[in-house]
């Protein structure tokens, strides 16, 4: 076996695996001789996989991002050899090393693979991706939002998320009316897990009893649901999914103002830029006691602001939003928000700030 086979085996283990987990067996990826397998407090994943380990006639648990930290680090078409001699050894042209292992228990089975509910696509990986961008942290529950709300509706997917400052949401059509509209409630750690996971044709999404099902060749992983949300986000968006001025983003030029803010502000937790539309130009700024600039960018043809509008917003979070958006829509300026979204209107990123 080469070292560039076994990281593949290993690669989609590394985001279900959770390093940071207060339970070690929670951080461990479980290896016996044909089988990996990870169990967390929501996420359980198996693969078929012959490991070539010599000496291993069991289970055991090592744990994963070690493992697959070492093997990434390897030449990928160099042989690998595997052995347990009181630990994990392995070693692959001039290169050898050990981890630590752990006897552990053979896994429970997982449930039957369900039915499809849709095939796995790149778009389908970016529905996940950036529909959990407003969900930063687990703080978010003591004001309810802690979690990443998926919703059906017709022929349409939505992944909406929100911090209290910002509201996320990603949409993508089906290929058919799925029937009656439901929502569930994820992690966001597991919806970054399905966004790392989804984009491969091969794979699959299937949703019921409480858990969603993630299925690829000789790969299956099962995520748990967290309770819904205290918060409404559906209704929080709806406001915002419209807007009739609209204002092209030169997002590459204003992504180096934002840059430039970087260098100069004292702090960048607390960076702001102040965005103004009016006669026919697009002004960013940013002020401080010791620094400030500016730049002007002209409104494309046509484009017109009825009157001089004004926000105050986080520097950071705008920076977020210029990787993935196209326009700024104005119209909620006089509500302190302001909205970003993508051309096709697959994608919208609102933010709260200041007049």
């Amino acid at each position: 076996m080469d070292a560039g086979t076994l990281a593949a085996a290993l690669a989609p283990f590394v985001p279900a695996a959770d390093p940071k987990a207060l339970v070690a067996a929670h951080r461990f990826l479980l290896v016996s001789p044909d089988r990996l397998a990870v169990r967390t407090a929501r996420v359980s994943a198996d693969s078929a996989f012959q490991t070539h380990v010599a000496g291993l006639d069991n289970w055991i648990a090592v744990n994963c991002a070690q493992l697959a930290g070492v093997v990434g680090s390897l030449p990928e078409k160099a042989p690998i050899t595997l052995a347990l001699d009181g630990a994990l050894t392995w070693k692959c042209g001039g290169a050898s090393g050990r981890l630590a292992t752990q006897p552990a228990e053979a896994p429970k089975p997982l449930p039957r693979i369900l039915p499809s509910f849709v095939r796995g696509s790149p778009a389908l990986a970016a529905l996940f991706d950036l529909g959990a961008v407003s969900c930063s942290g687990s703080h978010l529950n003591s004001v309810g939002l802690y979690g990443v709300a998926l919703r059906r509706d017709g022929r349409s997917l939505w992944c909406l998320s929100s911090d209290n400052v910002s509201i996320s949401a990603a949409r993508m059509e089906l290929p058919e009316d799925a029937g009656e509209p439901w929502q569930v409630t994820m992690a966001p750690t597991e919806a970054a897990l399905l966004a790392t996971l989804l984009g491969s044709p091969d794979s699959s999404l299937a949703i019921r009893g409480g858990q969603v099902q993630y299925t690829a060749p000789g790969f299956q992983a099962v995520v748990g649901l967290v309770p819904p949300l205290k918060h409404d986000v559906n209704a929080m968006f709806a406001p915002f999914s419209g807007g009739g001025t609209v204002i092209p983003l030169p997002a590459a030029l204003v992504g180096k103002f934002v840059k430039r803010t970087a260098a100069l502000a004292e702090s960048k937790k607390t960076a702001a830029v102040t965005l103004v539309a009016d006669a026919g130009l697009l002004t960013l700024q940013f002020a401080e006691q010791r620094s400030q600039t500016e730049e002007k960018f002209p409104l494309a043809e046509g484009v017109e602001v009825p009157e001089r509008m004004q926000i105050t917003i986080d520097a950071a979070k705008l920076a977020k939003a210029l990787q993935h958006t196209d326009d700024i829509v104005v119209d909620h300026m006089a509500r302190r928000c302001v909205t970003f979204r993508n051309r096709a209107q697959t994608f919208w990123y609102v933010i709260a700030g200041k007049p």
